[in-house]
């Protein structure tokens, strides 16, 4: 991995173009009015937070309709006008570099970054045909942590290799802290197949019988309840409320009133926007530390628990003991300047100068 300079807030006019290959449509304007998932958000923050700093930015992603909005050009990427470019940033899919017009592009000197999101395995790569692009490529990457960063193979064919971690969008900085009035209330955001199930029985089988008026609120989608052996009914009675998927304006006023965010974590997890989100706001994290998880809490504002009974017992005193909820809400708000997109910015443009000045 190559380390990058330290640099000032400065203004650097490169043309960047972003392709988010994703099936959500959305664009800068759109996204906040309904629930979106972790690309679509961070690509929005990157995209807006460049072009703050003179950068001529445009997304190539399914937008709704084309247009500008905050000085970035929304482009549905079934039709791509831009013709040339400094930058260009393929989340995920390093096919996009053989395909026109960014190969054309390349050839004219724009720099290839591939911006990864998911693990990048050897398996995954041969799953979706992306070995003869990487061989040909070799592009120049980005990774989101040192999990991320070490779950990829060093034979893998890619240039210079980065970690860039992402930001907290600044809607979250501008929310007013709640402190010691948050609620005997527990989150859990990821999606069901990460771990609801286990957070579940935790919650029936050790949290509900020592807080029995606390809640656990699920933003998993009511669809997923026939997945579980309980019906709607049933868990409302161990205090479990199963919501439909919410944009993220009802999420922060969720996280700014409760007292943790639950999630064990999982293998496939390379950063977490939600577990940022919530060191932002205060809300401490309880963790099993799998993944990229023990990354979130690693500085505090958070318990990285080693079985099941110490998680239990970590969101039991969430439950119960405002003080202790106050002391872990305090050590997360320490750690809300690493998430300041301002200065993701700063390394994502020492980047480009890297890469530029080869």
């Amino acid at each position: 991995m190559t380390d990058l300079p330290e640099s000032e807030d400065r203004i650097s006019p490169y043309s960047v173009v972003i392709v988010d290959c994703t099936e959500q449509e959305y664009n800068g304007e759109t996204i906040s009015q309904k629930p979106t998932g972790g690309i679509p958000l961070v690509v929005t923050h990157l995209a807006e937070n460049l072009a703050k700093r003179g950068c001529r930015v445009t997304v190539e992603n399914k937008t709704p309709e084309n247009k500008i909005f905050k000085n970035v050009s929304w482009e549905h990427r079934s039709n791509p006008r831009v013709e040339s470019a400094d930058i260009i940033i393929a989340c995920n899919d390093v096919k996009i570099f053989d395909q026109a017009p960014y190969k054309k592009m390349i050839e004219d000197g724009a720099k290839p970054i591939l911006w990864l999101h998911n693990l990048f395995t050897w398996k995954r790569a041969w799953k979706k045909k992306r070995i003869g692009a990487l061989l040909r490529r070799k592009a120049d990457a980005v990774f989101l942590g040192e999990y991320h960063l070490n779950q990829c193979s060093k034979w893998m064919p890619l240039g210079s290799r980065h970690i860039i971690r992402h930001g907290v969008g600044q809607n979250f900085f501008d929310m007013p802290i709640l402190g010691n009035q948050r609620k005997p209330q527990a989150l859990f955001l990821s999606k069901a197949f990460r771990g609801f199930s286990s957070v579940m029985e935790l919650w029936i089988k050790s949290v509900h019988p020592s807080c029995p008026d606390a809640v656990l609120k699920a933003y998993i989608g009511k669809s997923e309840i026939r997945n579980y052996p309980y019906s709607e009914e049933q868990l409302k009675g161990y205090g479990i409320e199963v919501m439909d998927r919410a944009p993220q304006s009802v999420l922060m006023e969720e996280m700014q009133k409760s007292s943790c965010l639950i999630y064990p974590g999982h293998k496939d997890e390379t950063f977490c926007n939600v577990a940022a989100e919530c060191s932002v706001l205060g809300l401490p994290v309880i963790t099993r530390g799998i993944g990229a998880l023990s990354e979130r809490v690693a500085s505090g504002g958070g318990v990285m628990a080693h079985n099941d009974h110490d998680m239990a017992q970590s969101i039991i005193r969430c439950m119960k003991d405002p003080e202790y909820t106050q002391k872990l809400s305090e050590a997360a708000l320490k750690t809300r300047d690493a998430y300041r997109w301002e200065n993701r910015i700063n390394e994502w443009l020492d980047l480009f100068d890297a890469l530029r000045s080869r």
